[in-house]
């Protein structure tokens, strides 16, 4: 029998070592699951998971366990309906492009299908990842999901359908995720769940609203996740930690520097380097001390990955160490696999150079890139939509409506929606670029516009990555990295 925890036990049970969440579909179930197997926290990465579970059945589902686990979906409507939109049998055909998923939009929040999909989907990669260990002989482990907060409008569906899976924790950062605790709440309670939709250029308050209830085939089980918010402040601690009237406080913190992978805060002073990197300062740094006065369990990333890192961690009071870029190249890593070998033989050869843009990611956040590998392509498209920003715009009649831009479509496109074209030099489509790294991405008609991968990586990844191989060889596993993160010989 399954044992029931509330969320403050279940932060307690987190162990020393969290495997990061990363990208799309790069920490995925199966590294999630044998991290979970092995002791650690395994964490399934929920943005765009949709998507990613869309185009695996265009794909043909190779090893099945797409439809698997919607065969284990608590509504079989849905999961019936989602193969039926996109499972070829026999896979695509040569250069036959992706049927893509519909673009979230605020209409209002009643988005039908799209939110069906990412729902059952964030369900998919949860529960994968909480039953692989035990298809191998091992207890299964605790797993978590990675959710952006800048991502609003896919967040309460992609929490409801882990919450349905029975996930442990959830993390969250990319902005300030006030919301989130009380959301959990909520939806635990068969409760709405609500949040503020930013609109740029609104005067009116929009509000997100998710209710559990109008889902009545689904029985809830009634399971509150523990919380976990990224941040990179002491203030933003504080303020994730206290109670409010609107909302509850955090159950934990991860406190992440600017070495970590993928997005990070800017840097408060807003320097930029002689390669437009954000020079970051003592007013960056996150006082250790403070953060024990607030009384929360914290984990500790960005740089911390290895043996060495973790002892320190625990000095400082930490109960232990999130690490991410240390797993994204080991054997169970969703990146493809020709791309993961030549990013390790990149490394050996000394030809790695990791750079901080402060251009690349549509979200304005600082992103790790790996130079080299992240051209854009020949013509811009924006066809996922996934990063688009909200606003406001004059419709017919003078009334005022909410269309959505991005910085990585077309030039023309994003300024005819009053963008700044300087935000667009440099800004990468980081939805079909890290597509591509996971071997997901869409088939166009000119060779030239096939997305590049985007790869983001820690800066101290090249450096473990060398130990890893030296030990272990050029394939090593999720189970290694975590023996190489205890100090085990």
């Amino acid at each position: 029998m399954m044992e029931t925890l509330n969320s403050v036990e279940r932060v307690n049970k987190i162990p020393e070592i969290i495997q990061g969440g990363m990208g799309v579909g790069v920490s995925d179930w199966c590294l999630a699951g044998e991290v979970a197997g092995d002791g650690g926290l395994g964490i399934v990465s929920g943005t765009a998971a949709d998507v990613v579970m869309a185009r695996r059945l265009q794909d043909g589902d190779v090893d099945g366990a797409m439809r698997y686990a919607l065969e284990h979906f608590p509504d079989q409507k849905i999961a019936n309906k989602i193969i039926n939109d996109y499972y070829l049998p026999d896979g695509r055909r040569l250069n036959q492009p992706y049927k893509n998923v519909p673009m979230t939009t605020f209409k209002p929040y009643d988005l039908g299908l799209v939110e069906d999909l990412n729902m059952a989907a964030a369900f998919a990669e949860v529960w994968l990842a909480k039953n692989l260990a035990s298809t191998s002989g091992r207890q299964p482990g605790m797993v978590g999901i990675n959710l952006l907060t800048k991502l609003q409008l896919p967040t309460f569906s992609a929490l409801y359908g882990a919450m349905l899976a029975d996930v442990d924790c959830v993390v969250m950062g990319a902005g300030i995720p006030k919301d989130i605790p009380q959301a959990i709440e909520n939806i635990a309670n068969r409760q709405p769940a609500k949040t503020k939709f930013y609109v740029t250029g609104s005067g009116v308050e929009n509000e997100i609203v998710f209710d559990p209830a109008k889902y009545p085939e689904i029985e809830n089980n009634n399971e509150k996740p523990a919380f976990l918010a990224i941040v990179a402040s002491n203030a933003l601690a504080e303020r994730l930690s206290r109670s409010h009237i609107d909302s509850i406080k955090a159950d934990g913190l991860v406190i992440e520097g600017p070495t970590a992978g993928g997005h990070n805060a800017p840097a408060r002073d807003k320097g930029f380097d002689e390669r437009d990197q954000p020079i970051y300062g003592d007013r960056d740094k996150v006082i250790i001390e403070k953060i024990i006065k607030l009384g929360l369990p914290f984990w500790l990333a960005g740089g911390y990955g290895t043996p060495e890192g973790l002892m320190d961690a625990k000095k400082q009071g930490a109960n232990g160490i999130q690490a991410g870029s240390v797993f994204a190249l080991c054997e169970e890593s969703g990146i493809d696999p020709l791309l993961r070998e030549q990013l390790i033989r990149q490394i050996l050869d000394g030809d790695m150079n990791i750079l901080t843009s402060s251009k690349a990611s549509p979200t304005g956040f600082p992103f790790k890139v790996v130079e080299g590998l992240s051209q854009d392509r020949k013509r811009r498209l924006c066809d996922l939509g996934g990063l688009r920003e909200p606003y406001v715009c004059e419709a017919a009649g003078g009334l005022e409506r909410i269309d959505y831009r991005c910085p990585a479509e077309p030039e023309s496109r994003y300024v005819s929606k009053n963008g700044n074209i300087e935000r667009t030099l440099g800004s990468l489509c980081l939805c079909n670029g890290l597509l591509s790294t996971i071997g997901l991405g869409q088939i166009y008609n000119d060779e030239k516009e096939k997305p590049k991968p985007i790869v983001t990586l820690g800066d101290q990844t090249p450096e473990v990555v060398r130990r890893l191989v030296g030990r272990y060889g050029l394939r090593f596993s999720a189970v290694n990295v975590m023996d190489f993160l205890r100090g085990k010989e």
